[in-house]
């Protein structure tokens, strides 16, 4: 069963692409690599990213700093420049901050009501490039 793209992602990454260096970092728990990017492909999403990491191809998964290296790497920036926007406070948020990046919790799909050391908190879709500026200043 395919899922349902969260409300706002398509018009959040026309606003960002182009502005800002794309990437997805995935773990691949229940579909491989593979198959996540034909999703993306099959919604039309693929197009925007610069990118793609995927845990079963990169033989390691958040929080692993490594991760969040190959990403950088792969975008030709350094870590410390990159802002990973996650679900998860300690796969997505206190991994990218181990690694030296700084991290968006992203509660619009699920709200887990959990303490973050997040840089920042999007509700929705709509706020994200807000948020990414005001962390830029």
């Amino acid at each position: 069963m395919r899922p349902r793209l969260v409300a706002g992602v398509r018009e959040a990454l026309e606003g960002l692409q182009g502005r800002y260096k794309l990437a997805v970092i995935s773990d691949a728990i229940f579909s491989p690599g593979r198959a996540l990017q034909e999703l993306l492909q099959g919604e039309d999403l693929l197009g925007f990213f610069d990118a793609l990491v995927f845990s079963d191809e990169a033989g390691c998964s958040k929080p692993d700093r490594r991760v969040f290296e190959i990403a950088a790497e792969k975008l030709g920036v350094p870590v410390p420049h990159l802002v990973h926007i996650g679900d998860r406070d300690h796969n997505d948020v206190k991994g990218a901050q181990a690694a030296g990046a700084r991290a968006i919790l992203f509660t619009a799909v699920k709200d887990r009501n959990q303490a973050t050391s997040a840089d920042a908190v999007c509700r929705c879709y709509e706020d994200l490039a807000r948020i990414i500026e005001q962390m830029e200043k």
